[in-house]
Protein backbone atom coordinates (compact mmCIF):
# COMPACT_ATOMS: atom_id res chain seq x y z
CA UNK A 1 0.00 0.00 0.00
CA UNK A 2 2.98 2.45 0.84
CA UNK A 3 4.39 2.06 -2.45
CA UNK A 4 1.11 3.41 -4.57
CA UNK A 5 1.87 6.47 -6.64
CA UNK A 6 0.63 9.56 -5.59
CA UNK A 7 -1.47 9.85 -8.54
CA UNK A 8 -3.00 6.67 -9.27
CA UNK A 9 -6.41 6.37 -10.12
CA UNK A 10 -8.31 2.72 -9.65
CA UNK A 11 -11.97 2.93 -11.98
CA UNK A 12 -13.83 0.89 -10.33
CA UNK A 13 -17.82 -0.14 -11.12
CA UNK A 14 -20.69 -1.26 -9.35
CA UNK A 15 -23.93 -2.86 -9.97
CA UNK A 16 -26.77 -1.36 -8.26
CA UNK A 17 -27.03 -3.35 -4.98
CA UNK A 18 -23.72 -3.47 -4.30
CA UNK A 19 -23.16 -0.10 -5.05
CA UNK A 20 -26.02 1.60 -2.30
CA UNK A 21 -25.08 -1.14 0.29
CA UNK A 22 -21.49 -2.87 0.14
CA UNK A 23 -18.89 -0.58 -1.79
CA UNK A 24 -19.61 2.53 0.20
CA UNK A 25 -17.74 1.14 3.31
CA UNK A 26 -15.92 -1.28 1.14
CA UNK A 27 -14.19 1.69 -0.64
CA UNK A 28 -14.14 3.85 2.54
CA UNK A 29 -12.26 0.81 4.18
CA UNK A 30 -9.79 0.47 1.45
CA UNK A 31 -8.95 4.18 1.23
CA UNK A 32 -7.92 4.29 4.89
CA UNK A 33 -5.80 1.38 4.00
CA UNK A 34 -4.48 3.71 0.83
CA UNK A 35 -5.25 7.70 1.32
CA UNK A 36 -3.51 8.50 -1.75
CA UNK A 37 -5.17 6.37 -4.13
CA UNK A 38 -8.01 8.05 -5.92
CA UNK A 39 -10.85 6.04 -6.39
CA UNK A 40 -13.84 6.26 -9.02
CA UNK A 41 -16.43 4.56 -8.90
CA UNK A 42 -19.85 3.91 -11.68
CA UNK A 43 -23.04 2.39 -10.34
CA UNK A 44 -25.10 0.70 -13.16
CA UNK A 45 -26.45 -2.36 -13.67
CA UNK A 46 -24.63 -5.58 -14.31
CA UNK A 47 -25.27 -5.72 -18.17
CA UNK A 48 -24.28 -2.19 -18.99
CA UNK A 49 -21.17 -2.69 -16.39
CA UNK A 50 -20.29 -5.62 -18.26
CA UNK A 51 -19.78 -3.66 -21.83
CA UNK A 52 -17.90 -0.90 -19.22
CA UNK A 53 -15.40 -3.63 -18.38
CA UNK A 54 -14.98 -4.79 -22.59
CA UNK A 55 -14.52 -1.03 -23.57
CA UNK A 56 -11.78 -0.65 -20.67
CA UNK A 57 -13.34 2.34 -19.34
CA UNK A 58 -13.30 0.53 -16.23
CA UNK A 59 -10.22 -1.40 -13.91
CA UNK A 60 -12.43 -3.58 -11.97
CA UNK A 61 -15.77 -3.78 -10.87
CA UNK A 62 -18.18 -5.23 -8.30
CA UNK A 63 -21.18 -7.31 -9.86
CA UNK A 64 -24.24 -9.28 -8.67
CA UNK A 65 -25.17 -10.50 -11.73
CA UNK A 66 -24.34 -13.63 -14.27
CA UNK A 67 -21.43 -12.64 -16.27
CA UNK A 68 -21.36 -14.54 -19.74
CA UNK A 69 -18.97 -13.16 -21.60
CA UNK A 70 -15.77 -15.22 -22.12
CA UNK A 71 -12.96 -12.15 -22.40
CA UNK A 72 -13.97 -11.43 -18.61
CA UNK A 73 -12.45 -12.81 -15.58
CA UNK A 74 -15.29 -13.57 -12.67
CA UNK A 75 -14.19 -14.19 -8.84
CA UNK A 76 -17.07 -14.69 -6.41
CA UNK A 77 -16.25 -12.94 -3.30
CA UNK A 78 -19.29 -13.32 -1.04
CA UNK A 79 -22.94 -14.67 -0.84
CA UNK A 80 -26.42 -12.55 -1.20
CA UNK A 81 -29.58 -13.47 -0.16
CA UNK A 82 -32.68 -12.20 -2.18
CA UNK A 83 -36.15 -11.72 0.00
CA UNK A 84 -39.64 -11.75 -1.08
CA UNK A 85 -40.96 -7.98 0.47
CA UNK A 86 -44.34 -6.85 1.06
CA UNK A 87 -46.07 -3.84 2.54
CA UNK A 88 -47.21 -4.20 6.11
CA UNK A 89 -51.12 -4.16 4.98
CA UNK A 90 -50.24 -6.64 2.67
CA UNK A 91 -51.91 -10.40 3.41
CA UNK A 92 -48.47 -11.85 3.61
CA UNK A 93 -47.90 -9.42 6.28
CA UNK A 94 -49.75 -11.60 8.68
CA UNK A 95 -48.50 -14.67 7.81
CA UNK A 96 -45.04 -16.74 8.74
CA UNK A 97 -44.96 -17.99 5.90
CA UNK A 98 -46.41 -18.59 2.33
CA UNK A 99 -46.25 -21.70 -0.15
CA UNK A 100 -44.56 -20.68 -3.90
CA UNK A 101 -47.36 -21.46 -5.82
CA UNK A 102 -49.41 -18.22 -4.09
CA UNK A 103 -46.30 -16.10 -5.58
CA UNK A 104 -47.97 -16.42 -9.23
CA UNK A 105 -51.34 -14.41 -8.38
CA UNK A 106 -48.95 -10.96 -7.04
CA UNK A 107 -48.11 -8.51 -9.00
CA UNK A 108 -43.94 -7.85 -8.80
CA UNK A 109 -42.27 -4.33 -8.92
CA UNK A 110 -39.02 -5.79 -10.48
CA UNK A 111 -35.75 -4.19 -11.28
CA UNK A 112 -35.04 -3.95 -15.13
CA UNK A 113 -33.59 -6.61 -17.81
CA UNK A 114 -29.97 -6.56 -16.98
CA UNK A 115 -30.11 -5.96 -13.39
CA UNK A 116 -28.43 -9.12 -11.35
CA UNK A 117 -31.49 -8.74 -9.23
CA UNK A 118 -33.71 -9.51 -11.64
CA UNK A 119 -31.80 -12.60 -13.18
CA UNK A 120 -31.71 -13.87 -10.30
CA UNK A 121 -35.31 -13.66 -9.46
CA UNK A 122 -36.25 -14.64 -13.15
CA UNK A 123 -33.66 -17.88 -12.53
CA UNK A 124 -35.12 -19.22 -9.02
CA UNK A 125 -38.47 -19.07 -10.59
CA UNK A 126 -37.88 -20.64 -13.26
CA UNK A 127 -36.24 -23.32 -11.60
CA UNK A 128 -39.54 -23.94 -9.35
CA UNK A 129 -41.75 -23.46 -13.07
CA UNK A 130 -43.53 -20.64 -11.19
CA UNK A 131 -44.96 -17.83 -13.22
CA UNK A 132 -45.04 -13.79 -12.41
CA UNK A 133 -46.66 -10.86 -13.36
CA UNK A 134 -44.32 -7.39 -13.91
CA UNK A 135 -46.36 -4.82 -13.09
CA UNK A 136 -43.79 -2.04 -12.30
CA UNK A 137 -40.19 -2.05 -13.65
CA UNK A 138 -37.38 0.02 -11.46
CA UNK A 139 -33.77 0.92 -11.99
CA UNK A 140 -33.00 1.56 -8.32
CA UNK A 141 -34.04 -0.27 -5.13
CA UNK A 142 -35.89 3.51 -3.63
CA UNK A 143 -38.50 3.26 -5.95
CA UNK A 144 -39.03 -0.33 -5.32
CA UNK A 145 -38.96 -0.36 -1.64
CA UNK A 146 -42.02 3.04 -2.05
CA UNK A 147 -43.97 1.37 -4.05
CA UNK A 148 -44.14 -1.62 -2.56
CA UNK A 149 -44.55 0.13 1.31
CA UNK A 150 -47.69 2.11 -0.76
CA UNK A 151 -49.10 -1.46 -1.33
CA UNK A 152 -48.39 -1.80 -5.05
CA UNK A 153 -46.96 -4.99 -4.97
CA UNK A 154 -44.54 -7.27 -4.27
CA UNK A 155 -41.03 -7.66 -4.41
CA UNK A 156 -37.89 -9.68 -3.91
CA UNK A 157 -34.54 -7.87 -3.46
CA UNK A 158 -31.30 -7.96 -1.51
CA UNK A 159 -32.17 -8.47 2.04
CA UNK A 160 -29.00 -5.69 2.26
CA UNK A 161 -31.24 -2.85 0.78
CA UNK A 162 -34.40 -3.47 3.03
CA UNK A 163 -32.43 -4.27 6.93
CA UNK A 164 -33.60 -0.78 7.97
CA UNK A 165 -37.24 -1.13 6.82
CA UNK A 166 -37.80 -4.57 7.96
CA UNK A 167 -36.30 -3.48 11.45
CA UNK A 168 -38.64 -0.53 11.51
CA UNK A 169 -41.58 -2.72 10.38
CA UNK A 170 -42.54 -0.10 7.40
CA UNK A 171 -41.54 -3.46 5.11
CA UNK A 172 -42.38 -7.25 6.00
CA UNK A 173 -40.30 -9.77 5.34
CA UNK A 174 -42.23 -13.19 3.84
CA UNK A 175 -40.44 -16.74 3.95
CA UNK A 176 -41.26 -19.23 1.03
CA UNK A 177 -41.96 -22.51 2.13
CA UNK A 178 -38.90 -24.57 0.31
CA UNK A 179 -37.74 -21.41 -2.06
CA UNK A 180 -34.29 -19.51 -1.31
CA UNK A 181 -33.33 -16.61 -4.03
CA UNK A 182 -29.44 -16.55 -3.46
CA UNK A 183 -26.81 -15.29 -5.09
CA UNK A 184 -22.73 -14.55 -5.21
CA UNK A 185 -21.75 -11.47 -5.46
CA UNK A 186 -18.41 -11.49 -8.09
CA UNK A 187 -15.33 -9.91 -8.68
CA UNK A 188 -14.78 -8.85 -12.47
CA UNK A 189 -12.23 -7.74 -14.73
CA UNK A 190 -11.18 -8.13 -18.64
CA UNK A 191 -8.89 -11.38 -18.46
CA UNK A 192 -6.09 -9.24 -21.14
CA UNK A 193 -5.88 -6.79 -17.98
CA UNK A 194 -2.86 -5.59 -16.71
CA UNK A 195 -3.25 -5.57 -13.19
CA UNK A 196 -1.36 -3.02 -11.60
CA UNK A 197 -0.55 -3.11 -7.29
CA UNK A 198 -3.25 -0.69 -6.89
CA UNK A 199 -5.61 -3.13 -8.47
CA UNK A 200 -4.24 -6.08 -7.00
CA UNK A 201 -4.13 -4.50 -3.22
CA UNK A 202 -8.09 -3.87 -3.95
CA UNK A 203 -8.49 -7.36 -5.21
CA UNK A 204 -7.06 -8.89 -2.28
CA UNK A 205 -9.12 -6.43 -0.26
CA UNK A 206 -12.16 -7.57 -1.41
CA UNK A 207 -11.21 -11.25 -0.60
CA UNK A 208 -10.30 -10.48 3.27
CA UNK A 209 -13.21 -8.18 4.26
CA UNK A 210 -16.93 -9.63 5.21
CA UNK A 211 -19.49 -6.95 4.38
Amino acid sequence: MRSLNKNSTLRIGASVTIGACVLPKLAADFKREAPRLAVEVTEDNTAQIEQLIMSDKLDLALVEGDVGLSDIVSRPFTEDVLVLICGKSHPFAKRASIEPYELETEDFILREVGSGTRKTFENVMNENSLTWKTTWTCNNADTIKMAVTQGLGVSVISQRAVCREIETGILCKVEINNIIFKRRFKLIYHKNKYLTEAMKNFIDFCFKQQY
